[in-house]
């Protein structure tokens, strides 16, 4: 049985060039009810004129009819922009009207727009920009308002980004986002910044996960993010890259201060034991057989196993070493990656 649609339901479609369906975007039926076909009032305006209308369309609180009141009885679009935002207030962003990309954007994209007109760092930046397109406004609406600056903008692709960047931070003091936004604007290139992000992101972590405590006044956990920034400085090494391998538990760190100061690096086991990776003192360097010994008998008091001595660890380094080998075409070194290998297999099979 067919149904006849109510009267009610009907819609009325207005007659639109494509000229106009084309620069009005999702807004061309809504100014062809205004500005009937062929749409001259509308077509030949300029672009500033034309995304004053868009303005009004969008503004929820403004009449469609309010379009023609302004097409007939105001003569200067910088007038009639007030009519779509009162933003618009701050003379000077008047102006940005002639920036704005057609076709005409959409009811969000117009919003946040408007919402940055009270913004002065963002005002600033659409200012310097030849054109502003919706990603552009949205990509500023969607970074906190103090990382809205010419450098650290210049770094971002897409809105995604920023976003990403206002959920890192957006629990932080403004002290804090002064540091992290002055360290930003401080990076060359975009593999800069991405790594000062990761590093001021991370530096908030509290306390991080430690192995057993050592009874002895000259073995000190690293404990925190800080502590192992400060240390990473103090010892001229690279720990700082270490830092996601603290937080899953993966790894760990001891500073031993003695006749020779040194950092230990430990790995958890997943029976529970944990096993000494590598002592190093400063600048990565080697330290003497008599402070090795001595921590060795210390973390060997508490449960510690050492990489030279541990199955595991040397299982670990042969494959690696005969997985070198593999790819290794040069015979002195493959010599090398040979010897090295065999000495791990003596200390196994001892």
């Amino acid at each position: 049985m067919l149904h006849t649609p109510s009267s009610t339901n009907f819609e009325i479609v207005h007659r639109t060039s494509s000229a106009l369906d084309h620069l009005a975007g999702p807004w061309s039926q809504s100014i062809a009810e205004q500005v009937p076909f062929p749409h001259s009032d509308f077509l030949e305006r300029p672009s500033a004129w034309m995304h004053v209308i868009g303005l009004i369309l969008a503004n929820p609180i403004s009449s469609n009819n309010n379009i023609r009141v302004v097409l007939e009885n105001v003569k200067d679009w910088r007038d009639a922009a007030f009519v779509g935002s009162p933003n618009f207030l701050a003379a000077d962003a008047v102006c940005l009207l002639k920036k704005l990309t057609l076709p005409l954007w959409d009811r969000d994209d117009y919003r946040r727009f408007t919402s940055l007109l009270d913004c002065r760092l963002s005002v600033k930046l659409m200012k310097h920009e030849p054109a502003v397109t919706p990603e552009f406004v949205n990509l500023l609406a969607a970074l906190p308002e103090q990382f809205r600056t010419k450098k650290i903008v210049g770094f971002l692709l897409n809105t995604a980004e920023g976003n990403l960047i206002n959920q890192l931070f957006k629990t932080r003091t403004k002290a804090d986002v002064t540091s992290v936004k002055n360290a930003l604007e401080s990076c060359p290139d975009r593999q800069h910044f991405w790594r000062k992000v990761t590093d001021h992101f991370f530096s908030e972590i509290g306390t991080l996960p430690v192995g057993p405590v050592i009874n002895d006044d000259r073995f000190q956990p690293i404990q925190t993010i800080r502590d192992l920034e400060k240390t990473g400085l103090r010892f001229r090494n690279c720990m700082k890259q270490f830092s996601v391998n603290m937080i899953n538990n993966e790894l760990g760190f001891l500073v031993f201060s003695g006749s020779e100061d040194a950092v230990i690096s430990y790995q958890p086991r997943i029976d529970r034991g944990f096993v000494v990776d590598e002592i190093l003192g400063p600048e990565n360097q080697a330290v003497s057989e008599e402070t090795i010994e001595e921590i060795r008998t210390v973390l060997t008091a508490h449960g510690f196993a050492f990489s030279d001595t541990d199955p595991g660890s040397l299982y670990q380094k042969i494959d690696l070493q005969l997985s070198r080998l593999g790819r290794e075409d040069r015979p002195d070194c493959a010599f090398k990656i040979a010897s090295k290998a065999l000495e791990k297999v003596d200390l196994l099979n001892r």
